[in-house]
């Protein structure tokens, strides 16, 4: 009898004592700065969706929130800076779908399957654009521009982005070869575009408006299933007759293996911070809405854009995994 009591008390002090341990450390979380590595050049697209909701998501976790721009690599290095960190819940990193791509094709080892999903903030709508000096002015011009000079139409892309298999799928779907030229970021891009040193490329709606009101941009097509709110006049690629609709998602992601209460606490917090009216507003105004997910249903979406993906790498001829 003394015997069961003793190892009964001693399991109930045992239990205490865990708890008082662990427990408060939880608790605690955040302790220190949160850290949001961001892959691309500061001023970009991504960039401004962190520095958007920077403030408010301060505010909700109750310390600061740092965020790092690591450009380089078709984005991977920020990726690997990610993956590579202690999990210790302070350093995570705004990734979208150019994860699946950059893996696929060989220039990075680590894929999501490398990361802990937080949440997805947002979506971004992806539209097609020229140069407004071009001789064609929509998707089939563009097409027919391309096919009379197959592989000679310059087109700027991020390797291994969304946005790069975007085109490959719609070269494909349309019967065209374009040459695929590198960039950075979105804003490398459009300088190029500007400078006539590409044909064509892709943007956000939103950073497109200025170029297209200054006649320096054509619009040629949305990459969405339904001409998009605020831009009804720019008909979809699916309405010119070329079956194509993808869109960035951008997500935190934590390192493999940080505690799924930490990452559970994160990802509440940014929901709280996305429901901010004016935080909304101006991810609205940006042309990056809100499209919250948590994270079984963004793993859930990253199964099915990997498995879309791959179909366009393997038809491409782009897939190349590292060994």
């Amino acid at each position: 009898m003394r015997s069961k009591l003793f190892c009964s008390t001693f399991a109930a002090l045992f239990l205490i004592f865990f708890m008082a341990y662990v427990s408060p450390a939880l608790a605690a979380w955040p302790e220190k700065p949160l850290q949001i590595i961001v892959p691309y050049p500061a001023g970009g697209q991504a960039d401004a969706i962190v520095r958007i909701m920077q403030s408010s998501l301060s505010k909700t976790l109750g310390v600061p929130v740092a965020v790092i721009n690591t450009p380089g690599v078709s984005a991977t290095r920020g990726l690997v800076q990610v993956v590579e960190t202690k999990p210790d819940g302070y350093t995570v990193g705004l990734f979208q779908e150019a994860v699946i791509g950059t893996y696929l094709t060989g220039i990075t080892k680590y894929n999501f399957s490398n990361l802990d999903a937080v949440c997805n903030l947002v979506y971004s709508p992806i539209m097609i654009v020229g140069n407004a000096n071009a001789p064609w002015k929509d998707l089939s011009g563009m097409v027919n521009a391309a096919k009379s000079k197959p592989g000679e139409m310059k087109y700027g892309v991020l390797l291994g982005s969304a946005t790069h298999f975007a085109i490959l799928d719609l070269c494909n779907k349309a019967g065209i070869s374009m040459r695929m030229v590198p960039y950075d970021g979105h804003a490398e891009r459009q300088n190029a575009l500007l400078g006539g040193y590409v044909d064509g490329t892709d943007t956000g709606p939103v950073a497109a408006v200025s170029y297209l009101k200054a006649k320096k941009f054509v619009a040629i097509a949305m990459l969405t299933d339904e001409r998009l709110p605020g831009f009804e006049d720019i008909p979809t690629a699916k309405e010119q007759g070329v079956d194509v609709s993808f869109a960035f998602h951008y997500g935190l992601y934590a390192p493999k293996g940080t505690n799924p209460e930490i990452t559970a606490k994160l990802s509440e917090a940014c929901r709280i911070a996305l429901q901010d009216v004016e935080t909304a507003k101006r991810l609205d105004t940006s042309g990056n809405p809100v499209r919250y997910m948590d994270a079984k249903t963004l793993d859930e979406h990253n199964g099915f854009e990997m498995t879309r993906i791959d179909a366009v790498a393997e038809k491409s001829g782009m897939k190349k995994l590292q060994q």
